[in-house]
């Protein structure tokens, strides 16, 4: 079954077993399109055979496709117990693409209600996110797979006016230069906060390679992570490497060393499973 585009059930969130109570809430968006019109009712049924933890809704910016919409879930929760490798597969089965087909997007949100103790905190959480977006913009364009003009039209830099590389931020300064409240006034940015329970992360390309999608979850858990635990100071002396891999994750770590973004992987990670990146649905790999 595929929902209008302003279904909106309630958030189901997920865990798992023992995590802790304030772990980050990430849901996907999905973008699938160019498939043959008559398959999309019979290949959201499939998905949701699957597992009940997604709806698929319409999309006017696709063509003969769909969004597949997860219910929020803790980081370990999408990369262990969501089937995200099996709705991929059954999307491809039918003939869509999400990375080939140009107009798609993955689109990531995560829950405020983890990003601090009070508004004020998680606000200022939500500000230092968009300034090291906007610090590390081109190696985030890369990372991201999307055009400059794919970006321009569907997830633009937020702006910061009088914002340098070399700015001293404070608190104060970050307060009446960068806009965090839900104002419903453009949500076509990098870092859309436009929704009040959540900020969204519209800056990649789709794609239906599980492993893509599991890096992009991972590179938005470091970002996230380290605007809420590093000063204004830190964040402005930090280089990027700090910043995607402030933790290490198998996927985000060979993810990086594929797109020329990283050192190589630590030896200790390449002898986990090599992330598959290649195949249909992408061009020379890492899709």
């Amino acid at each position: 079954m595929i929902f209008s585009y302003g279904y909106k059930p309630s958030p189901i969130i997920r865990s798992r077993a023992r995590e802790r109570m304030n772990e980050l809430t990430f849901g996907v968006e999905l973008e699938v399109d160019n498939g043959p019109a008559p398959a999309c009712e019979p290949t959201t049924d499939r998905i949701n055979e699957l597992t009940d933890r997604v709806y698929c809704k319409h999309d006017g910016s696709l063509t003969t496709g769909f969004e597949i919409v997860s219910h929020p879930g803790t980081l370990a929760h999408h990369m262990y117990e969501m089937p995200w490798r099996g709705i991929c597969a059954k999307a491809k089965k039918a003939g869509f693409t999400s990375h080939d087909a140009g107009t798609c997007g993955l689109h990531i949100h995560v829950g405020r209600a983890q990003m601090g103790a009070d508004d004020d905190e998680r606000e200022m959480v939500a500000r230092k996110i968009i300034v090291i977006v906007n610090r590390y913009w081109t190696e985030l364009t890369r990372y991201t797979r999307r055009r400059s003009a794919q970006l321009n039209r569907w997830a633009a830099i937020n702006p910061i006016p009088g914002y340098a590389l070399d700015t001293e931020i404070t608190d104060e300064w970050a307060r009446s230069h960068i806009r965090v409240h839900n104002t419903h006034s453009d949500r076509y940015h990098a870092i859309n906060c436009e929704n009040e329970a959540t900020i969204e992360f519209r800056i990649f390309r789709g794609t239906l390679k599980r492993d893509t999608l599991i890096a992009a979850l991972q590179l938005v858990w470091n970002i996230v992570n380290y605007a809420m635990s590093h000063t204004w100071d830190e964040i402005q002396h930090s280089a990027w490497i700090d910043v995607a891999q402030y933790k290490h994750w198998n996927e985000n770590d060979a993810y990086l060393a594929l797109r020329g973004l990283a050192a190589p992987c630590p030896p200790a990670y390449n002898t986990q499973r090599t992330p598959n990146f290649g195949g249909r649905d992408g061009i020379n790999g890492a899709r």
